[in-house]
């Protein structure tokens, strides 16, 4: 399973490119889960509190598509003193 996490920097990227895009404005970042094959598992929309907020009105194919590209597009980070590597869009 791959968790990648869309930074804010990314999103807002991703909103301006997309001026339709539905996604809730309290969302600063996304956490995704994705299976090995890259089949969407699960996701939550975040504000800067880490706090669960709705993913908007609309946003389905706006989220896919950002989904898709983060899928393919992220760096992999090793943080010392954790067990293993974070997934980010940025």
């Amino acid at each position: 399973m791959k968790i990648i996490t869309v930074e804010t920097s990314r999103l807002n990227t991703f909103k301006e490119n997309w001026p339709c895009h539905g996604i809730n404005d309290e969302a600063t970042h996304i956490v995704v889960a994705f299976s090995d094959d890259g089949d969407l598992v699960d996701y939550e929309c975040c504000n800067d509190n880490g706090d669960n907020v709705d993913d908007g009105v609309d946003s389905g194919e706006a989220l896919s598509a950002l989904f898709t590209d983060a899928f393919y597009n992220h760096e992999k980070k090793s943080i010392p003193g954790t067990i293993g590597s974070f997934l980010t869009a940025y």
